[in-house]
């Protein structure tokens, strides 16, 4: 299962919380057309990812095992949309939940922090939940509600030719908000017949507000010099406040980690999304974050196999 790091982006000066980001009103459309009824497929690879959506880059949140039967909702290319198994990966903010209950429209992710991806559907105020898991700060895993779906890879699941029919017109139906999902997404590989993989959510980022940078309440003496390297990727909160960036390490297992938090006043850090790089910089501590900010003086590209 996917394992990362809790990411925060919040501080008293930034004004924002895990729960201001989880009840955004921005989200993606509900699926343009599944079949009337979901349809029974087998899987048939000796173990199979369900992913957060249709692309093998996207978050694992469940393992499938030869024999297992899904319940199929639409084709989308290469990728069958099924009924979320009970057991995947499914959290929200703590603070939207009280009593069992959520206290407004949520977001659900597949791991514990704004760096997991959402699932294109939200869930809505007042819905009861079972909660499974208290530990991680700031969030809460739950069972999957019944209308979460994921995504499996189309070729590693046995249809009958009759119900194979049905979900073929849904394939064509995908809305244009979609297409970036299934842009360049390949069907069965071995990411999808092994381990899960992570990677951090794209999406707009910084603070443009008042034309002025704002700072961050930083703790004095905590600087020093750093070199690191990783894989940059912009960050999710479009009302992110001076930080824009994190810097991400892939571990052995192949899930990638967070680093820190990466600021760049003298050059610019879009060229450098999901590259290999290695940075040069100062490094400080945030008061109430647990990652650190670094200020980035260089960017070079990491040579392959180092």
């Amino acid at each position: 299962m996917v394992k990362m790091w809790n990411i925060f982006l919040g501080a008293a000066m930034i004004s924002l919380s895990a729960a201001a980001a989880e009840t955004t009103k921005t989200q993606v459309q509900a699926p343009a057309q599944q079949s009337a009824q979901p349809v029974k497929g087998t899987v048939k690879a000796a173990a199979l990812n369900v992913r957060v959506k249709p692309g093998t880059h996207f978050s694992a949140v469940a393992k499938l095992k030869r024999g297992d039967d899904v319940a199929v909702l639409r084709q989308m290319k290469d990728w069958y949309e099924i009924v979320l198994p009970a057991e995947s990966s499914v959290w929200v903010a703590a603070s939207q939940l009280k009593d069992g209950k959520t206290l407004s429209e949520s977001k659900l992710r597949a791991g514990p922090g704004v760096a997991y991806e959402a699932y294109v559907t939200t869930i809505p105020a007042g819905i009861e939940v079972n909660v499974l898991d208290k530990s991680k700060p700031d969030w809460t895993k739950i069972a999957a509600p019944s209308t979460l779906t994921g995504w499996v890879s189309k070729d590693l699941i046995s249809v009958s030719a009759e119900d194979a029919k049905k979900l073929e017109p849904a394939a064509a139906a995908a809305k244009p908000g979609e297409a970036k999902e299934v842009k360049n997404a390949k069907g069965a590989d071995n990411k999808d017949t092994g381990e899960a993989t992570a990677q951090p959510e794209k999406a707009k980022t910084a603070d443009k507000a008042s034309g002025k940078e704002k700072t961050l309440p930083f703790i004095a003496d905590s600087d020093k010099n750093v070199t690191l390297e990783g894989t940059i990727y912009p960050l999710e909160k479009k009302d992110a406040v001076y930080v824009t960036h994190a810097l991400f390490k892939q571990q052995k297992d192949g899930n990638l980690i967070p680093v820190c938090y990466l600021h760049a006043a003298k050059l610019s850090l879009a060229p450098w999304n999901e590259k290999s790089v290695q940075i040069k910089g100062k490094q400080r501590k945030v008061r109430g974050w647990k990652m650190p900010v670094v200020e980035v003086e260089k960017v070079t590209p990491q040579l392959q196999g180092t």
